[in-house]
């Protein structure tokens, strides 16, 4: 995560200063824990953020205006740095959602979809080679450049979502595009959204006859070919057929793969959270289905985390099976809004600890090696020990990210992997080597534990994510 280092002189920050407590009736000194720069804040984006007047569709098509500052308020007070316009479809209300993000301090992405005198998603969309779309650019770029220029006034802006979820014969136009708006807009992001590990492989490619792969051919081929500075994809876990609760047994895999891609290349990557109760996925109510989502992909090194969605969708066709969002369709704050709100937080109590580290690997940790866990079984290089470690137990299955810092310094983050539905917590123990004590980032708190014999059970809520560093 060095690239997102914001230099700051001798500037250093104790993250949860006055929250430091020590645990086990021991002493606890400040010089114990580790001091780290500021770094890049880790990137909440609420994807879909209020929508203007009459943007939806059928029942909610006259809509009224909720694009205002008290909602872009109500939204940064939940802890979202960032925020994408989805609803707003002209450069008029693009330039008003800019101009209310910088007004709350957040920062924003636009969408370049519905232009009729050129656009970037509808070259891509369109071409199907690298020349056609290079042939369309050159007759379209004038006003798409006009266009950004304008956006890029602002401080809050933040780039633009190229195009969610691309099939692979995108890519030539794609290329194109991201190569042309690098070389025009170089400080803001053009980023893409990848599809995840369960699409098929007529949305992969085209045709379900065909001997590629996901990982090598899909996202792997993505990153070498096209080459975006940021890396960001999908995959939403946690569905419910009928009443029975099931996990994407693919979920940790797709963690794995962009993780390793981002290691070797040097990119940041960011997750999409399920939000959004539609289709048979859930509905999210608690703490544990949000923290679940953010502390797993942080345990795999993720920088930024998506809503889909933030608003509710203004639509719910037979298909869609809309519940809700973080926020209702008329600007109420849902239980989700305050579970966010409550993540968010915590992870904001030590990210600029974690932004300071580089991400190594994960250690699966399974209550029982007798009993599958699909999640963990699928990965493809997991680490099967850490020379930090000496054991490692737990009463219900859990990862542990292996991170290290500039300094050498091992850092780990425990992530509680059992379904949210069941609220089960994990008892995880760990025997370190060369330790006496560790540093523990949990809950928004800053606590040191004592190791009697190199050893410490972290005890962890269901969906709960700590951070810890042994010293």
């Amino acid at each position: 995560m060095k690239k997102w280092l914001k230099k700051v002189g001798a500037g250093i920050v104790l993250p949860a200063m006055l929250a430091l407590t020590a645990c086990g009736g021991f002493t606890a000194r400040l010089e114990d824990v580790p001091q780290y720069e500021d770094a890049e804040p880790f990137r909440f984006v609420a994807y879909m953020g209020p929508p203007p007047a009459n943007s939806g569709s059928g029942e909610f098509a006259t809509n009224p205006d909720y694009m205002t500052l008290e909602n872009y308020q109500i939204m940064a007070d939940c802890g979202f740095n960032y925020t994408t316009g989805m609803y707003e479809n002209t450069k008029e209300l693009y330039l008003k959602g800019l101009d209310l993000a910088q007004q709350v301090g957040m920062k924003y992405y636009v969408r370049d979809y519905s232009f009729t005198d050129g656009c970037i998603e509808g070259i891509i969309a369109a071409a199907n080679s690298e020349e056609e779309a290079q042939a369309m650019l050159e007759q379209q770029q004038v006003s798409i450049k006009a266009r950004f220029e304008e956006y890029s006034e602002y401080e809050s802006f933040a780039g633009v979502l190229a195009v969610d979820e691309p099939a692979a014969a995108r890519y030539p136009a794609i290329k194109v595009m991201n190569a042309w708006y690098e070389e025009n807009f170089p400080e803001t992001e053009f980023q893409v959204n990848l599809l995840p590990t369960y699409a098929s492989l007529n949305q992969l490619f085209g045709t379900a006859d065909t001997d590629k792969t996901y990982k090598d051919d899909y996202v792997g081929y993505f990153n070498e070919y096209v080459d975006t500075a940021v890396l960001s994809y999908d995959h939403y876990a946690l569905s419910k057929i009928g009443t029975t609760n099931r996990l994407s047994n693919t979920y940790l895999q797709n963690l794995e793969i962009f993780a390793n891609l981002a290691k070797e290349s040097g990119k940041p990557f960011y997750v999409f959270l399920l939000t959004l109760g539609h289709w048979d996925y859930r509905t999210m109510e608690y703490y544990r289905d949000i923290a679940w989502q953010v502390y797993t992909a942080m345990a795999y090194g993720a920088v930024g985390a998506q809503t889909f969605t933030y608003w509710t969708n203004l639509s719910n066709g037979e298909s869609e099976n809309i519940t809700n969002a973080l926020v209702d369709r008329d600007g109420t704050r849902m239980p989700a809004w305050y579970a966010m709100q409550e993540v968010i937080s915590e992870v904001r109590a030590f990210e600029d600890v974690y932004m300071n580290f580089e991400w190594q690997g994960v250690l699966p940790v399974v209550a029982d090696e007798y009993e599958s866990n699909a999640m963990t079984d699928l990965l493809l290089t997991p680490l099967e020990s850490h020379p930090r470690i000496r054991s490692a137990s737990t009463t219900a299955d859990a990862i542990i990210g292996a991170f290290k810092d500039g300094e050498g310094r091992d850092g780990f983050m425990l992530s509680n992997i059992t379904d949210p539905a069941d609220n089960t917590g994990a008892d995880i123990t760990i025997e370190f080597n060369d330790a006496e004590k560790v540093v523990v980032y949990k809950k928004g708190r800053t606590l040191i534990y004592p190791l009697e014999d190199g050893k410490a059970t972290f005890n962890l809520g269901s969906g709960e994510g700590w951070f810890i560093i042994p010293i």
